[in-house]
């Protein structure tokens, strides 16, 4: 069965560049976007995703490189601050630790552009178990602290002696988890990205890094991060 998801709007101030996703509208520099799927046995997996843009008089037709997943979205958002909404694009892969490919479409050229792809987003996080009941988590200068002291004593008795690890033990930073847009500028969007920390197997989740991107000088850049621990 094909269905069709029509962008959802994120604004929080009306512009004349934005536009109501639906509607006859075809004025210059406003966007308008259709996702089409295939969907297999009415659940929610999806394939062979197709999106459709307008803007003004031209029409465009994008495939994304990941076009199968669970609960495929899209959102019009301006995150360059061009004034024009770009097209977010969101597919969940399914399985335990519920990743998703998140990527952004800019169509203020003559064709569209990608301007941020999650899966090109290196990962340069390391984490280590520590002494002291705690795993450090490292990013060039920037160093996070779990602390782990509260775990159950079968687990932190096959890591510690006294507090001291019995041997080195590395924990895992996980590459994208998951990407959304976020309103933190006047006008604009940021990108919020999530990585999974996982300590001795998948499901040991230790807590989540978390990023805020900015697009500025043609490219997305991090300016804020965190460890959130669960």
């Amino acid at each position: 069965m094909k269905i069709k998801i029509v962008a959802a709007l994120l604004t929080c101030i009306i512009s004349p560049f934005t536009c109501v996703p639906g509607t006859n509208e075809t004025c210059e520099n406003r966007i308008c976007a259709v996702l089409e799927a295939q969907q297999a046995d009415g659940g929610s997996y999806c394939t062979d995703a197709v999106i459709y843009v307008e803007r003004g008089g031209e029409k465009f037709t994008v495939a994304p490189s990941h076009d199968s997943g669970y609960e495929p979205s899209l959102v019009l958002a301006d995150f360059t601050g061009d004034g024009l909404n770009d097209v977010y694009y969101n597919i969940q892969s399914g399985g335990s630790g519920a990743f998703s490919y998140s990527c952004i479409y800019d169509f203020s050229g003559p064709q569209p552009e990608i301007i941020f792809d999650s899966d090109e987003i290196e990962n340069e996080y390391v984490a280590q178990y520590q002494d002291g009941y705690k795993v450090k988590v490292t990013n060039g200068e920037r160093i996070f602290y779990i602390d782990i002291s509260g775990r159950s004593g079968e687990y932190l008795d096959g890591l510690y002696s006294d507090g001291k690890l019995i041997r080195p033990v590395t924990a895992d930073v996980s590459a994208v988890n998951a990407a959304a847009p976020v309103y933190i500028r006047s006008g604009t969007f940021d990108l919020s990205v999530m990585r999974r920390i996982t300590g001795l197997y998948n499901a040991d989740l230790l807590g989540y890094v978390q990023e805020f991107y900015k697009y500025e000088n043609g490219e997305f850049t991090v300016y804020f991060s965190a460890v959130c621990v669960i």
